[in-house]
């Protein structure tokens, strides 16, 4: 044999190349591959298909704007439903007290008569039914704390504008009676100096007379206003609810001697017969 013979037994013939290429991968699992598949974003081929994308994210948004405005709707309706229920018992309330004041009218109009037909008395000498039961009138419960609660809370102006200028004019109007039954009251407690004097001189006349003019001046201005929160009220379709409670009973004329003869010696009454049994039974009107 040849050397080349030789080589060729000595030496193990090399591999035939594998015509498939490299060794195939292990064959994977069933469902395997389908676990692990990752859709990837492809490149826009035309126009038409870019803008139906943007389309569908445009539509998106503006479902979940939407969405969000209409929850936000309904929780400013509900909001604004809780303070109008508010404001709208706070304000029949008040018309109950209102109607308190009223009803007491009659009676201090003509006690300020039988002040003055005194005091004319006195001034000519002549001899005057000695005042004893003086009386007070009415002090009314007006308040606004709901209004302002929901006023400085922002919910008021969930309100309507023709709502808001109804309620605005109303509490005006209460406002304003609050203010000048404080200074009426002052007057009174002035006035009811006159009880027990069976001698005035004139500079007493004097003085009385003063007051006399500011008790009449403020009932003016109190029944003004009277009329005013009855109209606000009747616009707003409101008529006056009665509270109860321990404040609401008999805060009428009666109850503060408004009504009794200016001369009438006064009855004493026993502690608690007021609420909280308040000032001495003498000093009672």
């Amino acid at each position: 044999m040849t050397e080349a013979s030789d080589s060729e037994e000595g030496e193990p013939a090399p591999a035939a190349p594998d015509a498939a290429g490299p060794a195939a991968a292990p064959a994977s699992e069933p469902g395997e591959e389908a676990a692990v598949e990752v859709h990837h974003a492809h490149p826009v081929k035309s126009w038409r298909e870019f803008f139906t994308e943007i389309g569908i994210i445009v539509i998106g948004i503006l479902v979940a704007l939407a969405l969000d405005q209409a929850a936000e709707r309904y929780r400013e309706y509900r909001f604004a439903g809780e303070a109008r229920d508010a404001v709208r018992a706070e304000v029949s309330e008040n018309l109950y007290w209102v109607n308190v004041r009223a009803q007491a009218e009659p009676c201090i109009g003509r006690r300020l008569q039988e002040i003055g037909a005194i005091l004319d008395l006195a001034e000519q000498g002549k001899p005057y039914p000695v005042p004893h039961r003086l009386g007070l009138v009415p002090h009314i419960k007006l308040t606004e704390l709901r209004w302002q609660a929901n006023a400085s809370g922002g919910r008021a102006s969930l309100f309507s504008g023709e709502e808001q200028r109804l309620f605005d004019n109303y509490y005006f109007s209460t406002d304003q009676l609050l203010q000048y039954q404080a200074q009426e009251e002052t007057v009174w407690s002035g006035l009811r100096a006159l009880q027990g004097e069976d001698h005035l001189t004139p500079d007493a006349i004097h003085d009385f007379r003063k007051l006399l003019a500011e008790a009449k001046y403020y009932n003016w201005r109190i029944l003004f206003l009277i009329d005013h929160a009855h109209q606000w009220g009747k616009l707003m379709h409101l008529t006056a609810y009665d509270p109860g409670g321990i404040d609401r009973a008999d805060n009428g004329a009666s109850r503060f001697g408004l009504c009794t003869a200016l001369d009438a010696e006064p009855t004493p009454l026993s502690p608690g017969t007021l609420i909280g049994g308040f000032g001495p039974p003498e000093d009672m009107p």
